[in-house]
């Protein structure tokens, strides 16, 4: 005899009417049918809720659905209360409670709960909890070896588990380094004397920065034990304020390997080359399910990674299309640290096994021998603050050996925008200017080449421009 089936919650007898139409339901529930085979107690409760709303099934994944939708509504939650009518900034938008606290705070992923999370995510959170609980005294619950554990179930066996190894490896390497990126905010004369119209000056008078020393930073600029050796950037994001104009300038670095042959053709007709995002070019770790702390992912092999290659179409002198493989340097993770939720940036698999890289510890990381190959630099800052980076660098000598070594060549995505800083630009309107700067760097024999992709300087309001091409 199988266990008793109650009725759910009064909360969930209104799941169907919440669906705006039938096509919505169906919609799910191809989406979430996958004809797995459940235990006898939850494929009777999930065939008598299916039966009393006349359903031909009832997925999981719908029930569940449902029944969250529901209980947020009974809480009351609210469209016009946690979103209002938001228009990006723009004058009079309506702002509701959920849009404020997304602008300013980091919503979490991979099913996780956010460190600050709005009101629409803790209903759910409050849902989830109560169906959990509800179906615990219901339903047989399976282990991971797939041993049965009949309700009511013990909520414990349900529960994430901390990899040690966070533990172990977890801690921010206190280098004692600030890169100083002084090429971004450039001074200039400036005229005007109102503060709008003195920071649109300036992202109009102020010059691109030099890349080689925002690329391969001076050794100098580093902690004593990394002065021994050169750097280079793998990966990074950094935010710096001019002070007398109030701009802000924010630059990001991707690093990626190509075939060395293909130089002359990076170098004819890579501008001509529409590569969205390539200052953000990555791989990531093959798990959307589940967070994989840099730990695990260093330590165990059969961690696999994607998107980590593109194959653009270039056309060289003779008008033929060639495709050049392009594989990331890097690979972004996002763990659960103890702090909340993280995001970081690895050296890639393929490049960790180039380099001999076997494991991390609080930002380093390091081969067999113990020698420090790559760490990572990280200033922390709310949105408002003046300053913010987070960098990845790897030994010079190592990556581009290695890389020469099996024929390949270094380059870069990057970009550089520029815009007036918070609050001048929520107070400037449309008024404000912005300027945004788009390049491919590559190493072209033992030279850089810097390929522009795209520059563009105009007002906010403004929706017609000319992007410019240029290499140098």
């Amino acid at each position: 005899m199988d266990e008793q089936i109650d009725d759910l919650p009064p909360v969930i007898t209104i799941q169907i009417t919440l669906l705006d139409d039938k096509s919505e339901f169906s919609e799910l529930q191809n989406k979430s049918h996958r004809s797995p085979q459940y235990s006898r107690s939850a494929q009777a409760l999930l065939k008598h809720h299916a039966k009393a709303y006349n359903l031909p099934e009832l997925t999981p994944k719908c029930l569940a659905f449902a029944f969250v939708r529901a209980y947020a509504l009974n809480l009351g939650c609210s469209k016009d209360i946690f979103i209002g009518n938001p228009q990006g900034g723009k004058p009079g938008e309506i702002v509701g409670a959920d849009i404020a606290i997304s602008r300013q705070y980091h919503e979490a992923t991979h099913g996780q709960q956010s460190s600050m999370a709005s009101f629409g995510e803790k209903y759910v959170w409050a849902a989830t909890h109560e169906l959990t609980g509800f179906l615990a005294d219901r339903v047989t619950a399976y282990d991971w070896k797939h041993e049965p554990h009949k309700p009511p179930v013990n909520l414990g066996l349900l529960a994430e588990v901390n990899n040690p190894a966070t533990d172990i490896g977890y801690g921010q390497l206190n280098s004692g380094s600030v890169l100083e990126f002084s090429e971004l905010i450039p001074d200039v004369d400036l005229t005007e004397p109102l503060q709008i119209d003195r920071v649109n000056e300036w992202l109009q008078k102020a010059p691109l920065p030099p890349v080689e020393p925002l690329l391969l930073p001076g050794s100098s600029q580093f902690i004593e034990w990394a002065q021994d050796h050169e750097w280079l950037v793998l990966r990074a994001f950094v935010k710096r304020r001019h002070i007398d104009s109030q701009a802000e300038s924010i630059f990001w670095a991707s690093s990626f390997a190509f075939p060395s042959f293909a130089s002359s053709l990076m170098e004819e007709s890579i501008c001509d080359v529409r590569i969205q995002d390539l200052h953000n070019f990555r791989a990531i770790v093959d798990v959307m399910e589940t967070y994989q702390d840099p730990c695990e992912v260093v330590w165990a092999p059969w961690i696999r990674e994607a998107e980590g290659i593109i194959h653009p179409v270039v056309n060289h002198s003779a008008g033929q299309p060639k495709t050049i493989p392009l594989l990331a340097l890097t690979c972004k993770v996002d763990w659960r640290s103890p702090d909340g939720e993280a995001e970081d940036w690895l050296p890639a698999k393929w490049l960790r096994r180039l380099l001999g890289i076997v494991d991390f510890h609080a930002g380093l990381f390091l081969n067999a021998n113990g020698e420090i190959l790559a760490f990572t630099i990280e200033q922390a800052g709310e949105s408002w603050e003046r300053h913010e980076c987070q960098i990845l660098v790897a030994r010079y000598d190592v990556v581009i050996d290695a890389l020469k070594a099996r024929n390949l060549a270094l380059g870069w995505g990057i970009r550089l925008y520029r815009e007036p800083s918070y609050p001048l630009n929520i107070l400037s309107d449309e008024k404000r200017m912005y300027r945004d700067w788009c390049a491919t760097v590559f190493y072209s024999g033992d030279s850089l080449k810097v390929v522009t992709s795209e520059d563009l300087i105009r007002g906010w309001g403004e929706n017609a421009y000319e992007p410019r091409q240029t290499s140098s």
